[in-house]
């Protein structure tokens, strides 16, 4: 008996990890450890339930299947082998097992991880940055502001003519905005953000820019699940602007609580949070309503101007950040106000989104309290859409986009800069009209200011090692410490 379970165990599990190393890559495009670490440590609370099926499906029902074969073979081997004979179908599944291992580290890169890991790495110890007590100074009238992270908003999305890399410009309406604003580019026209190590999904994108610092969870720490605190020794956007009397809000389609979101904004800087549970509990939705993730970006966009209008009615100054959903991968959401304008479903996802995103760009202009709002909008990090791997050639930059609309710095220094969503938060700080005196917080720089970056000054390849090392400055200053 203990042979069958042994068996059967150790196949399925096996036959698990195998396929998990296609279906990753099918899923969600080029992924690393670091992100596949952090994710199977995140509880499922919150999950697209259409990835979990997907999973199952692909992953767990061939294991399944696989595991039900080997129960059945170690069967007859204990009915009809035994001594040196049955040695070899017991060394079996151990060999499947191995064999599955590794492939799945080779595949994404285990191994280096690991080395990096424990080897302590100085990099963000040598460059993390505080200011002074005191700053950063606000101006006596300060400026709102509304950041808008758009799920997988890449500069490649545009046209070979606006700079892009799909065979026609797809977002329109975001590079009319990126000419009428501030778009820190790589280049001299349309560009964006370096994807640096860490920072490659949603919540390691939203760290990344607001408290310019990747996420990079520690061997034998714990995941930020409810009640622990998120990053408690860094500063970041809410920290700084709660100081300064703001009201701030979060707002988002998705469970707020899951990988941590929740308790990065509430943790820096007492957010109000608006999540799919909280538009449930105040019967904006059906309390069973779901789709993918929670709910649609038409429905986030429209609880925004209501969360807008309330925050505009107070005397203090307001700060909302809002995260889209309908571009998230495998494939995006397709609602029924998507056009059918391009060949393949996620490209018509875009250009939904890219309408919606103008649509509601110019309802905020059209407000009362426009003159005195800042808008920044940002891709969260770069899609990871397989579909893309398709049609954008591997030789082309991609990049994560952003526009700065009623900065209180004029554009200048904006573009052939390299920059990462790091540097998205000092620059967010100075386009509120905030003054740093040495223009640096976290690991970015003011790109307003002109002044070297961190990707400039090393380069891509030293900056990526720098993320994945194992840091004790950041592991006892920044993940555990206490609130600065």
């Amino acid at each position: 008996m203990f042979f069958v379970l042994y068996a059967v165990i150790t196949v399925l599990l096996a036959a698990a990890v195998f396929c998990a190393s296609f279906w990753a890559p099918a899923t969600f495009g080029e992924v690393w450890a670091d992100q596949i670490l952090f994710q199977i440590r995140v509880p499922l609370k919150g999950a697209d339930l259409g990835l979990v099926r997907s999973f199952a499906l692909r992953c767990l029902l061939p294991a399944a299947c696989a595991g039900a074969g080997a129960g059945a073979g170690a069967v007859w081997v204990c009915h009809n082998l035994s001594g040196p004979a049955a040695v070899l179908p017991a060394l079996l599944p151990l060999a499947l097992a191995a064999l599955a291992l590794m492939f799945f580290a080779r595949r994404f890169g285990l191994a280096a991880y690991a080395r990096a890991a424990l080897t302590e790495n100085t990099f963000i110890a040598d460059h993390y940055c505080l200011p002074p007590a005191g700053e950063p100074l606000f101006p006596p009238r300060r400026r709102n502001l509304l950041y808008i992270f758009l799920e997988s908003m890449e500069s490649s999305f545009a046209g070979p003519d606006e700079g892009g890399a799909l065979p026609g410009n797809v977002i329109p309406e975001l590079t009319a905005l990126a000419a009428l604003g501030v778009n820190f580019s790589h280049t001299g026209g349309l560009g964006g953000a370096a994807a640096v190590r860490q920072t490659g999904w949603t919540v390691a994108g939203m760290c990344a820019q607001h408290a310019a610092l990747p996420l990079n969870v520690p061997f034998g720490a714990k995941v930020h699940g409810a009640g622990q605190p998120f990053l408690p020794g860094a500063l970041a956007l809410g920290d700084v602007l709660a100081a300064a009397g703001y009201n701030q809000t979060l707002l988002l389609g998705s469970d707020a609580a899951y990988s941590g979101r929740r308790n990065f904004y509430t943790g820096h800087g007492g957010f109000r949070v608006l999540d799919v549970r909280a538009a449930a509990a105040a019967g904006l939705i059906p309390p069973d309503y779901r789709v993918r993730w929670g709910f649609e970006d038409e429905k986030l966009y429209a609880y925004a101007k209501q969360e807008l209008r309330r925050l505009a009615e107070a005397e203090a100054p307001f700060h909302l950040t809002m995260l889209t959903v309908d571009t998230h991968t495998p494939g995006g959401y397709l609602c029924a106000r998507c056009p059918n304008l391009w060949p393949r479903r996620y490209l018509n996802v875009l250009a939904c989104a890219d309408r919606q995103i103008g649509d509601f760009i110019r309802w905020v202009q059209a407000q009362d309290f426009a003159a005195d709002t800042t808008i920044v909008v940002a891709g969260d990090h770069l899609s990871m859409e397989p579909s893309l791997e398709k049609i954008i050639d591997k030789n082309y930059q991609r990049t994560v986009f952003n526009v700065f609309l009623g900065s209180a710095v004029p554009a200048q220094n904006h573009k052939n800069r390299l920059f990462t969503m790091f540097d998205l938060l000092p620059t967010t700080l100075a386009a509120l009209g905030a003054r740093l005196t040495d223009e640096r917080l976290g690991l970015g720089v003011n790109l307003f200011a002109g002044i070297p970056t961190l990707l400039e000054t090393h380069g891509l390849e030293a900056l990526n090692r720098g993320m994945i090392g194992h840091s004790a400055y950041y592991r006892q200053k920044l993940f555990s410490a206490a609130s600065p």
